[in-house]
């Protein structure tokens, strides 16, 4: 279920970064780390396990996708995210490469958001010069807790003081861009404990906070612990109290709630998130990375070794017919507070969302879990009520 969610400030939309149909991303995928975290599924490796060598070939490789994909990429692009894995385990000496040779393929502009995530555990204070002096103007921070205890029991590789540090270290080199991720409804984590972080966080002025709820993931160390029950699975009841707090204490921090799990202050929304929810389209590169361009969704191998060796062919190619690309923008569309946008919605397709989807937004509307907003001439904007955020999964199923 999700979690209950605020009531959108009617000032909302005076906050919201411009986005545009012609905004264009690239996703970098760095598949590394010091240590995997129990409830992590992604496809990353331990980097005590892959040898200094292999790291090197990886980056070759990547270099070589890059050469070979650029010209299938004639957007200027506004947005780029080096995620992972853990970008900051590596050399910052490979990311500034890395950066160097984006911006030698492809038109980025002048104003593109450029976004590293980064360790508290792994990034040392020399490194955000590196990262500066490459170009990269934002940080994402894995936090996740400030409680070393619960730290340690997620499989953190930080303490509270190193995240401290890294934050300061971030913003004395010049970064005003920063994240932090956090976790809602960890096993053993208490609501003192959640807002212990949330009010350390926000005092340290960081402008933009992304707040999850804990997703129990098959094949993971955590999965395995609760199934075999050495560990109590997360409360249900205690989660949603959690993610309430934290929506009234940002709110009063004047942080603007505008996604499912997402808030920032005025001017430092992730854009690159945006571009995903409004279905832009966006290159994948690197080891499993997706890519959505020219109406059709591919991923790269996942295999270490295919990749090392050059296999840069799609994988699981899916063409989007317009009735699944009208689905698809309805459904990210109401992970945004404002919902989808149906002036974007009919410059795309030529029609009106609340005509396409009428019976679709009634039914949902008398369920309570959709309300419609203002009409601006033709338009009529749909977004989720509060019982809607409870039950958002009921209504992405609709267009699904």
């Amino acid at each position: 279920m999700w979690k209950y969610l605020k009531k959108l400030s009617s000032t909302f939309s005076s906050w919201m970064i411009n986005m545009s149909a012609d905004d264009f991303g690239i996703y970098v995928h760095i598949p590394f780390c010091e240590r995997k975290c129990i409830y992590c599924d992604f496809l990353s490796f331990t980097i005590r396990s892959i040898e200094k060598e292999r790291v090197e070939r990886y980056f070759d490789a990547l270099f070589l996708e890059i050469e070979k994909k650029k010209e299938s990429v004639s957007n200027t692009v506004t947005s780029i995210f080096i995620g992972g894995g853990t970008p900051s385990v590596v050399e910052p000496k490979l990311i500034y490469s890395l950066v160097e040779k984006l911006e030698e393929s492809f038109v980025i502009a002048g104003d593109a958001e450029i976004t590293i995530e980064a360790n508290p555990g792994t990034v040392k204070d020399n490194d955000f010069s590196v990262y500066k002096d490459a170009g990269i103007n934002r940080i994402s921070f894995g936090i996740q807790t400030l409680n070393d205890d619960l730290a340690r029991f997620l499989g953190r590789i930080h303490t509270r003081e190193d995240s401290i540090t890294a934050i300061k270290n971030a913003q004395r080199a010049g970064f005003e861009n920063i994240n932090a991720d956090i976790l809602i409804g960890v096993p053993n984590q208490s609501l003192d404990v959640f807002m212990s972080t949330l009010n350390e966080l926000a005092n340290l002025g960081i402008p933009h906070i992304s707040a999850y709820s804990l997703i129990l993931e098959e094949e993971t160390c955590l999965y395995d612990m609760i199934e075999k029950g050495v560990v109590i699975p997360p409360n249900d009841d205690l989660d949603r109290q959690m993610y309430h707090k934290c929506l009234e204490y940002l709110n009063s921090k004047e942080y603007m709630h505008y996604e499912i799990s997402n808030f920032s202050l005025k001017g430092y929304e992730c854009r690159h998130n945006l571009l995903y929810w409004n279905c832009n389209e966006y290159l994948g590169l690197g080891l499993g990375a997706s890519s959505y361009i020219n109406s059709v969704r591919f991923r790269n191998t996942s295999n270490f070794g295919d990749y090392l060796n050059g296999d840069f062919s799609a994988f699981d190619e899916e063409v989007l017919s317009e009735k699944d690309k009208m689905n698809e923008y309805m459904l990210l569309g109401f992970r945004m507070t404002k919902g989808p946008d149906p002036v974007m919605f009919y410059n795309r397709f030529s029609k009106y969302y609340h005509v396409v989807y009428k019976d679709v937004l009634d039914k949902l509307e008398r369920m309570g879990l959709v309300k419609t907003g203002n009409m601006k001439g033709r338009f009529i904007s749909c977004s989720l009520t509060e019982k809607g955020y409870d039950f958002a999964n009921q209504v992405f199923m609709e267009f699904v």
